[in-house]
């Protein structure tokens, strides 16, 4: 198994700061673990992780289901994560996080790069 690197990015870009970090790093088990926290939940209904192959490319969800928020509506913020187990160790990936919003919305989020360390 090839060792990983990882990239933490702080989501600064959102006035209403409805996140503040997204990070993703290899698992011992060969997957890729993608983490984060909401800065609070007044808007929020849940969330999906998006991977793509590239920082510019298209961006598909990888979360069978949507992550639930813990408090939809609420004011605190709560942390969540996910494991890609269908991440292939020899490729490079991109997450970024869509946020679906109460009001039946959504916004993207982020970008985390997993990509393989140099040999």
């Amino acid at each position: 198994m090839m060792p990983y690197c990882w990239l933490i990015i702080l989501l600064q870009r959102d006035a209403r700061r409805r996140c503040r970090i997204l990070q993703a790093a290899q698992t011992a088990g060969g997957g890729v673990h993608v983490a984060w926290a909401s800065a609070n939940e007044t808007e929020i209904l849940g969330f999906h992780v998006l991977r793509g192959e590239s920082a510019d490319g298209l961006f598909s969800a990888i979360t069978p289901e949507m992550v639930q928020a813990t408090m939809p509506g609420g004011s605190d913020g709560y942390s969540y994560s996910f494991v890609d187990t269908t991440a292939d160790p020899a490729r490079n990936y991109w997450y970024k996080l869509q946020v679906l919003t109460l009001d039946g919305g959504s916004e993207e989020y982020g970008l985390a790069a997993v990509v393989p360390a140099a040999k």
